[in-house]
């Protein structure tokens, strides 16, 4: 099932979709290169599977669990293989053993969490010590006004670089906080598409006309804004955006498209 929280890599439409398809495979494309064949992985909110599947490659097993049966009953029979399993969970308590995988992947998924606090602890008891947690989530910075709430209504918060890292090192020793960047054309692209919706989401006559009016004038406005943004998508489509066009950077990291967490729970 494609909503605008969940992509499916071969229904993307146009460019933007793609770039953020493209951000959320480039996490896992990172993590795959710091993988071994001897890991046993969780993807902790693992979508449509097409990540969980990319990891299968290098994981001795993977399994990854989702709050949505049908998303999990898409998987299973897109994905699943011996070595790639697919579980659905109750959002709340993973039904995994303490101390069961090596490495647990989490990639856009924490800011939709009611309880971050009890996501990262339930993370960390799953993990064998000295095991790896990565994680991605947007980036506050560049996305919200100060004391702003997320304007996207699937998320419940979103973090700057300096409250990821705070959460997370409440259960783990040691975390690092990278970020995700692109070149200056996907960067424009992304500030771009933020800045429109800023400046519909602030727009003080939303908040005064009345409802039908509301209706009434998107019937007439949504044809003609389509055209417009189909002729920009056009001009814009005629680049084709790869993964190598994304990057880590480590300083910095207030400017990136999304925030990359790597924690590590301590040996015993």
């Amino acid at each position: 099932m494609k909503t605008s929280e969940r992509l499916l890599p071969d229904k993307v439409e146009g460019q933007i979709e793609r770039v953020m398809l493209l951000r959320h495979l480039f996490a896992y494309e990172v993590v795959k290169n710091q993988l071994n064949e001897k890991n046993d992985i969780l993807d902790f909110g693992c979508g449509e599977g097409y990540g969980t599947s990319l990891l299968s490659q290098v994981a001795i097993n993977i399994i990854g669990i989702d709050v949505s049966r049908e998303i999990i009953d898409f998987a299973k029979g897109k994905y699943g293989s011996v070595n790639c399993q697919f579980m659905a969970y109750d959002g709340t308590h993973v039904n995994y053993d303490d101390e069961s995988f090596d490495v647990v992947v989490s990639f856009q998924v924490i800011e939709h969490v009611a309880d971050d606090k009890h996501f990262v602890s339930e993370a960390y008891r799953i993990l064998k010590p000295g095991g790896l947690l990565f994680l991605t989530t947007p980036n506050k910075t560049i996305r919200l006004f100060p004391m702003q709430k997320p304007w996207n209504r699937f998320h419940l918060r979103e973090y700057y670089p300096y409250e990821l890292k705070q959460l997370l090192n409440i259960r783990f020793e040691k975390v690092e906080i990278l970020g995700i960047c692109a070149t200056k054309e996907i960067m424009d692209m992304e500030y771009r598409r933020i800045n429109k919706i800023q400046i519909d989401v602030n727009n003080p006559l939303k908040k005064i006309i009345p409802t039908r009016i509301k209706v009434a004038m998107s019937s007439i406005l949504k044809p003609l804004l389509s055209k417009i943004n189909q002729n920009e998508m056009e001009v814009i489509d005629q680049k084709h955006f790869n993964i190598d066009e994304f990057y880590i950077i480590n300083d910095d990291i207030y400017t990136s498209l999304d925030l990359f967490a790597k924690c590590e729970k301590k040996n015993k």
